[in-house]
């Protein structure tokens, strides 16, 4: 084999070995948001406390307005017959972060 064989060869192991290593990543990877915490707090802030919504916004990176409704669901169960009935009767846009 001659040099740029063996270079192209070394390459194509090292793109194989980085997409290896994202996919692998990617599958273990969990939710980046566990719990809702105010820094220095011991216990997440409730949902009544001032706190609650600046620290849901900075862990989220999503800004709330006046008006949004957020709903947690756990499951495609929970989630898909909302969904689809949120399309069904949407008046003017529906925005879904997921």
């Amino acid at each position: 084999m001659d040099l740029a064989t063996n270079i192209g060869l070394v390459l194509l192991g090292l793109v194989v070995g980085v997409v290896a290593l994202i996919g692998i990543l990617d599958i273990v990877r969990i939710s980046p948001i566990k719990a809702v915490r105010a820094l220095g707090d011991a216990d997440p802030p409730a949902v009544t406390d001032p706190r609650f919504l600046e620290t849901a916004e900075l862990l989220s990176r999503i800004n709330f307005q006046p008006g949004h409704q957020v709903e947690l669901m756990i499951c495609g169960d929970e989630t898909y017959p909302c969904l689809w009935d949120d399309l069904r009767s949407a008046k003017q846009s529906i925005t879904i972060q997921q």
